[in-house]
Formats: C-alpha cells, sequence, structure tokens
C-alpha cells in the first residue's frame, strides 16, 4: 500500500504567497497625468521600513530618459509612501513618458514600482522663426527651400493652402522643406511642435510659386538662336532660301511645257 505523503496546511499557503509579488503605485502622476516644473513624485509602498525608490522615466518620441532618487527623510515602520522632487524643465516636453521603479528599505529588500504610462512633460512651448527669408506677395519657383528654426520642436509642418500640410525635415532643430510644389498662389502657414505644445510661426499671404517668366522668356530666345540667326545674316539666309525656291519652281514649270 502507497503512502499519501501529507503536505501541512501553513506550509502549503506559504508555498502559494511566496508567488506574489507586492507592488508599488504612483499616486502622483495620477493616471495619464501632466508633469511641469519641479515636480513631485509620490509612491506608495506596500513593504515597511522603506528608504528609498529609484524611478525611472523614457519617452519614445523624444528619445529622452532620467532617472530620479526619492528618500525618505523618516523610516516608517509600516508601508507608507515616499516622495521627491523632479526638475522637469530640463527633460523633453513629450506626451508618451512612461515611469517605473523600484523601491528598497533598510534590510535591501526590493520592490517593483507598477509602470505608469502616457505621463505629459509640458513646460515651453516650441520655437519656431522662419530664416529663409520668404516673404508674402512674393514669387519662388516650385524648388524653393522653405526653412525654420524650432528649438525645442520636435516636429515641424508646413501648408500650402487649406488642407495641404506637409512634414518638415529636421537637423539640429532646423526644419526644411525641399520637395517641388504644384505651381499656383497660396497663403503659407508654418508650426512647430514639441508634442505638447504647438507654436504658430508665420503666414506668408500671396505667395507666387511659378518658375520666372523672365528666366523662361531667355530661355526660349536662347533655343530659338539654334534654330535661326537674328540681324542681316538672318536676311540674308531668308533672301537665298527665297531665291532658291523660286529657281526650283521655274525649273518645274519649264519641265511641264
Amino acid at each position: 500500500m502507497k503512502k499519501i505523503i501529507g503536505i501541512p496546511l501553513m506550509l502549503l499557503i506559504s508555498i502559494m504567497l511566496a508567488g506574489l509579488v507586492s507592488a508599488g503605485t504612483f499616486v502622483t502622476p495620477e493616471a495619464a497625468g501632466r508633469m511641469w516644473g519641479d515636480y513631485e513624485l509620490n509612491v506608495s509602498v506596500t513593504m515597511a521600513n522603506v528608504e528609498n525608490c529609484t524611478i525611472t522615466g523614457t519617452s519614445a518620441t523624444s528619445a529622452d530618459t532620467f532617472t530620479v532618487n526619492l528618500y525618505n527623510q523618516t523610516v516608517y515602520a509600516a508601508a507608507g509612501n515616499v516622495n521627491g522632487t523632479l526638475a522637469t524643465a530640463v527633460e523633453s516636453d513629450a506626451s508618451d513618458w512612461s515611469l517605473t521603479g523600484t523601491c528598497y528599505n533598510t534590510t535591501g529588500t526590493s520592490e517593483t514600482v507598477t509602470t505608469r504610462g502616457s505621463i505629459t512633460i509640458d513646460n515651453t512651448a516650441p520655437v519656431c522663426t522662419l530664416t529663409s527669408a520668404q516673404v508674402s506677395n512674393g514669387e519662388y519657383v516650385p524648388t524653393s527651400t522653405w526653412t525654420v528654426t524650432g528649438t525645442s520642436a520636435t516636429g515641424a509642418t508646413i501648408e500650402f493652402g487649406p488642407g495641404n500640410i506637409l512634414s518638415m525635415t529636421e537637423a539640429s532643430d532646423v526644419f526644411t522643406y525641399d520637395t517641388r510644389v504644384v505651381e499656383g498662389l497660396y497663403d503659407i502657414n508654418i508650426y512647430t511642435s514639441d508634442g505638447t505644445n504647438t507654436t504658430y510661426c508665420t503666414e506668408l499671404v500671396d505667395v507666387n510659386i511659378r518658375y520666372d517668366d523672365n528666366a523662361q522668356v531667355a530661355g526660349a530666345i536662347s533655343l530659338s538662336g539654334n534654330l535661326k540667326k537674328t540681324g542681316d545674316d538672318g536676311k540674308d539666309n531668308t533672301i537665298v532660301i527665297l531665291i532658291a525656291v523660286a529657281a526650283a519652281a521655274a525649273w518645274y514649270y519649264k519641265k511641264k511645257k
């Protein structure tokens, strides 16, 4: 007869509870919350004697990260909160920040802080300055380059007429657009954005996008010069051609007789 091995009830409960890991949670910022200035982070922990927490933030759109340490001035014997200040002004404005972290107590035991996503850091609006010198009522070729300086911006758009919104290319806070534009008369608007704020840069009205008429006329004259000469030489050539045509006609008339 086989022996039935009994497992004490308390031991079984201990094994089951060993798989359950407690976690800290953010009190501030709240879900999908906003942070600005010197912002106070607040983390609630479940374990006792918590001494400090290390909080990490990441943003995909700004490619920025930060790490801040929160310290308890008083170590509580029971579960409690840990607070600390984050200087958000040195971080990038964005609305996709994700915060997570780990807290430690006086014996070195750790507790993970549950991730809080979709957090916005919002401090300043980006700069938007037109630097390519285009003006209202101006005339520009379709392949002109449009340039703005967008300090603190993560993107910029240029609008050639209502609804025709085009993205500009960034290089070190300078945004450009140099793709050929369809010829026409436009009101042009340019904006920069840092992910949370949009700055209106400028409006250029009645901008004529077309190839220069004088250049086209000059090109036409140049091409026509390859086809025929002007001046006295041209007159002489025309007279020679007329005489040749007349002679051919006279020869054909005599032949028919």
